[in-house]
């Protein structure tokens, strides 16, 4: 399947708005076809959402698990000293009503992405919270999305 980022996503809802003025002048046959192209962009867009969703939600799950266990936030600090991040950041858990909020934990997430990682391929109760590159590459599309709508 073609992954769509949350612009292409945008521009993709915006695509299926001007089809559907289009099948209103358009006749049956034509109509049925853009019908069949729309549910396709559609199932594609839902996926979408729904992976990164699902990754938000490991991601939630791991910077909980790191904030609540002393021994998991010294190791994490470790593994961060050893890739070579920076230990001055550290995570931060998100609201996910607001967007800002989102867009702060996702900002962290992308400087930390080497330590999170390393710490999820080496600690035994975090290896089922293991995020993929895809998942990763979806992170940073959101992150420069969400900056659009980051007040200050």
């Amino acid at each position: 399947m073609n992954e769509l980022g949350v612009q292409d996503l945008m521009k993709t809802l915006a695509i299926q708005n001007e089809n559907e003025s289009d099948d209103e002048m358009a006749d049956s046959s034509n109509e049925e076809e853009n019908e069949q192209s729309e549910d396709v962009i559609m199932k594609n867009c839902l996926e979408e959402v729904n992976n990164s969703s699902t990754a938000l939600m490991k991601l939630r799950s791991i910077f909980c698990k790191i904030k609540r266990s002393e021994m998991l936030k010294n190791r994490f600090n470790l593994t961060c000293e050893i890739v070579g991040v920076s230990t001055t950041v550290s995570p931060i858990l998100d609201c996910p009503t607001r967007w800002n909020s989102t867009h702060d934990m996702l900002g962290v997430t992308l400087k930390l992405k080497k330590g999170i990682v390393t710490l999820c391929n080496n600690v035994p109760e975090l290896t089922d919270f293991q995020i993929s590159e895809d998942k990763w590459i979806i992170f940073e599309k959101v992150y420069k999305f969400l900056i659009n709508f980051r007040s200050f």
